[in-house]
């Protein structure tokens, strides 16, 4: 089972897993579009306390147009359901900061 968490990993979890990536999803968006998304929010993938895939927003919601959305996830888990989780929560469009992706 995939846990997703708002919190962001510690290095020693995060350079591993930024060697082996793929990236799935970077998109633009309208920040028009994006509820209360807040600068640098960051939702990290877990399965068995090992890091799987991460989601982040970057650009400055406040002061550009559009912003950018993207996910990075491992090869082996790119048909579970967790980059679309992933965005729901970046978006917004999901109250839970943390869940459960089957």
């Amino acid at each position: 089972m995939i846990s997703l968490s708002g919190e962001m990993p510690k290095p020693w979890v995060l350079n591993p897993f930024i060697q082996s990536y793929t990236e799935l999803t970077s998109q633009k968006v309208d920040r028009k579009s994006l509820k209360q998304i807040g600068n640098g929010r960051f939702i990290s993938a877990y399965e068995d306390q090992k890091l799987v895939g991460i989601a982040f927003c970057t650009g400055d919601v406040e002061w550009e147009n559009e912003v950018s959305l993207s996910v990075l996830i491992l090869p082996s888990y790119r048909k579970r359901g967790i980059e679309s989780a992933m965005l729901r929560l970046l978006r917004g469009k999901q109250s839970a900061y943390s869940r459960t992706v089957g």
